[in-house]
């Protein structure tokens, strides 16, 4: 089984729908909207940096997400925030950015460049960090980049849309 890191930007209107509904015992509209895309959560507000997700957080921090919690570039990526909503697919509870948490995260996100994150880039010590998903090589440097270059594209329509933005591992 592969884990990916999925990422939905929503309104913070819809966010807030979903946290009250949790709160109510009311139907779960996040898992709603993700069995079925619709006006609230069509197919094109929801992406992954498919394996990649551990990586970038090494990229960033220098560790593996077990370890990264606590450095403050993490949340820009694993979210600020926790949302109680269960989802059964999902390892841990789905986590959020507000529209002005999105917007401070692209801007921080922006100034990493992909020289700076290449020079970060450890094939080597990655493996022996177990950064998933494992058997790393130094020419898959260019995926992991592409991937977080994805994920800025994706935070940049969310901040442009004045949206909140949802992520859980999968």
């Amino acid at each position: 089984m592969s884990l990916g890191l999925w990422f939905l930007r929503v309104s913070e209107h819809r966010l807030r729908q979903y946290q009250i509904n949790e709160k109510l015992g009311e139907e779960n509209l996040l898992k709603s909207d993700l069995d079925e895309p619709n006006e609230h959560l069509p197919e094109e507000s929801r992406t992954d940096v498919d394996k990649a997700w551990e990586g970038i957080i090494y990229l960033l921090t220098g560790k593996p997400l077990s370890e990264a919690f606590s450095n403050p570039l993490t949340v820009h990526i694993c979210g600020k925030h926790s949302l109680d909503v269960p989802l059964e697919y999902a390892m841990v509870s789905p986590r959020f950015l507000t529209a002005a948490d999105v917007k401070e995260s692209l801007g921080i996100l922006n100034l990493l460049t992909d020289d700076v994150l290449r020079n970060r880039f450890n094939a080597e010590e990655m493996n022996a960090l177990d950064i998933y998903p494992g058997y790393w090589e130094e020419i898959e440097a260019d995926y992991v980049l592409n991937q977080f270059q994805h994920l800025k594209e994706f935070y940049a329509k969310a901040a442009e849309q004045n949206q909140a933005v949802i992520m859980y591992l999968s």
